[in-house]
């Protein structure tokens, strides 16, 4: 357990030192203030429900995002050779990366949630959600530290690779069929998974979504399994980079 508060306390240090981390951890919850005051002006039928699962989303990937600069930062340093000797085994090193993104994360996002103010109609499914949602932190994170070799490259690939998390839009115009196209990325189960939190079985059908029939566990499930799997994989090309 020190050993892990002693890696905690230089995340702390590094994020308390760089006022962009800061502030794209502060960015979600000006989101979700903002949208709480301009949704309902938008002549749109539901659409507070449609934006209301991204006030979820964007805590995940704004944590993401700052792990994942972390990480790129030690890149730049060339400390994240130091893993080599880290008084953690590797496997432990990458358990404390989930722990210390997803968590936070988590947590965030129900301040959002609150802050956003949508009445949840499912609280055992929305918990679920939130939760299964929060793991893909450390896979943006594990992402960006794998994938950009410095800063800029890290903020340019965040602007390309973040099309991904616009899948699922295609909900509103593909049918289940065409649908499983996307069913590798966590970010569509999410969004399906999360409406169906906020929404009635009646509500829900008046939604312009074509909602796939699958039973109410998968929509969790499947984001954690993405997830998990994404940021083995990720965990695993890192630590062939180092050594």
């Amino acid at each position: 357990m020190k050993k892990a508060l002693n890696l905690l306390q230089r995340d702390v240090f590094r994020l308390h030192r760089d006022n962009l981390l800061l502030f794209l951890i502060a960015y979600p919850i000006a989101i979700a203030i903002l949208a709480r005051l301009v949704a309902p002006m938008v002549p749109i039928e539901h659409f507070v429900i449609y934006i209301a699962p991204p006030m979820i989303m964007f805590a995940p990937l704004s944590f993401g995002m700052v792990f994942g600069f972390n990480l790129i930062e030690e890149k730049e340093e060339q400390t994240w050779l130091l893993i080599r000797v880290v008084p953690l085994r590797v496997a432990a090193y990458f358990v404390y990366l989930v722990a210390v993104t997803a968590l936070p994360a988590f947590a965030l996002s129900l301040v959002t949630a609150l802050l956003y103010g949508q009445p949840v109609a499912n609280p055992g499914q929305f918990i679920l959600m939130v939760f299964a949602t929060a793991l893909t932190a450390p896979l943006w994170a594990l992402m960006l530290g794998v994938i950009a070799h410095n800063k800029v490259e890290g903020l340019a690939l965040t602007k390309t690779i973040s099309f991904i998390t616009l899948a699922p839009g295609l909900a509103f115009i593909l049918s289940p069929t065409w649908q499983v196209t996307v069913g590798w990325n966590p970010w569509y189960w999410s969004y399906l998974g999360l409406i169906k939190a906020f929404t009635s079985e009646a509500v829900l059908g008046e939604l312009a979504i074509i909602m796939p029939g699958y039973p109410s566990f998968i929509f969790w499930l499947a984001p954690v399994i993405l997830s998990l799997a994404a940021v083995v994989g990720l965990s695993r090309a890192w630590r062939q980079r180092v050594e």
